[in-house]
């Protein structure tokens, strides 16, 4: 690791950071290609978007954008993005899109070089994000109460295929979602 110092310009102040594996500009670069990728496939995603209802055409635009930000190897800048206090991306889901412009913004910042606040595209924010999820998963699953959030996932083991019991036991513990894994049974289990 490589310790520097340098001045904010926004503060004035005199900063000391311990460098890990990438300088913030190598950073910024590749978020940035990130950024212009999803930037770049903006006209696909409002013509794969075009037919879904409005009330869900921003979650479905943003789970495109989703799809490319994962189509990238993203562990090569968590511990750097989060050694500097930046967004590591981790839980970047719900708001794609802002997350990057303002994880770059922040790089950026870091530097001393102001960039504009506005992306200029429709996106979803933190905030609204969960607003959205909360809505819609409302309006999935005809819950109307308010305030309940899902919080346990449970990916069931073998042994749920066949004991109705440890399922309706893992319900009253307060699963609230069952994910069933494909990757560790065969077809005979």
């Amino acid at each position: 690791m490589k310790n520097e110092t340098f001045k904010c310009d926004l503060c004035g102040k005199t900063i000391w950071f311990e460098w890990s594996a990438m300088k913030i500009e190598n950073l910024t670069n590749g978020i940035s290609e990130i950024y212009e990728s999803i930037v770049a496939g903006e006209t696909r995603a409002d013509i794969l978007t075009a037919e879904v209802h409005p009330s869900y055409r921003l979650s479905a635009k943003n789970l495109y954008r989703y799809l490319i930000l994962r189509s990238f190897d993203l562990r090569k800048f968590h511990d750097s993005l989060s050694d500097i206090g930046v967004s590591s991306l981790r839980s970047a889901e719900g708001y794609v899109f802002n997350n990057l412009h303002n994880v770059i913004r922040n790089l950026k910042l870091i530097q001393g070089i102001n960039t504009p606040k506005e992306s200029g595209y429709e996106v979803v924010g933190y905030k609204r994000g969960k607003y959205l999820l909360q809505r819609h998963s409302r309006a999935l699953f005809n819950d109307q109460q308010l305030g309940h959030y899902t919080e346990i996932m449970v990916t069931m083991p073998t042994e749920a295929a066949t004991d109705l019991g440890l399922v309706k036991n893992m319900i009253s513990k307060g699963m609230d979602v069952a994910r069933i894994n494909l990757s560790h049974d065969d077809i005979k289990t």
